[in-house]
């Protein structure tokens, strides 16, 4: 009696493995991502902020900042066309960066899409994980675009403030919608 339910345990685990490496060779795992048509997205990415820290003694010491920025785009086929029904921008940096830097603004700066600028009218708040510090705008009205992609970008801003020294003040993240 072992033998025959050790058997039929073998085969069921064998089929099993046999329909699972199937699937994954026709791509049918793909189906389980959360965006699944080319309209909606999801483009993120992190970049450093060079910036320098004036000490007591005025000494330049190099402490960069790096933040994320991530955007999320929710859209629907209409006919031809893609509607927009929420567009985001959400930014994110270590809570220490606020350590070095007390005096720093930061925050989400600017959605581009097809050419022009999005207006973000709407703040947002965001639950994160506990060493990170979330900001966030988001135009939730309706926007008709063409299907054809175009180049976008999102970007952050970070801004040290007094007794820091910064070559540059902006991350953006680049991708095509």
């Amino acid at each position: 009696m072992k033998k025959k339910i050790a058997l039929l345990l073998a085969a069921s685990s064998m089929m099993g493995a046999l329909f699972i490496g199937d699937s994954i060779i026709r791509n049918d795992v793909a189906l389980a991502d959360p965006i699944v048509s080319p309209q909606a997205v999801s483009p993120s990415d992190t970049d450093l902020i060079s910036m320098w820290m004036v000490d007591d003694s005025g000494a330049r010491i190099y402490t960069p900042v790096s933040v994320t920025t991530n955007v999320q785009i929710n859209a629907t086929t209409s006919g031809s066309n893609w509607v927009a029904t929420r567009r985001e921008l959400v930014s994110s940096t270590h809570k220490n960066a606020f350590l070095a830097y007390p005096n720093a603004t930061w925050g989400a700066g600017t959605l581009e899409l097809r050419g022009g600028n999005v207006s973000l009218p709407k703040k947002g708040a965001y639950i994160g994980h506990t060493e990170l510090r979330y900001s966030g705008k988001y135009n939730d009205a309706r926007q008709t675009y063409s299907s054809t992609s175009a180049p976008a970008a999102g970007s952050t801003v970070f801004y040290g403030g007094f007794g820091s020294f910064q070559l540059d003040n902006t991350a953006w993240v680049n991708f095509n919608w």
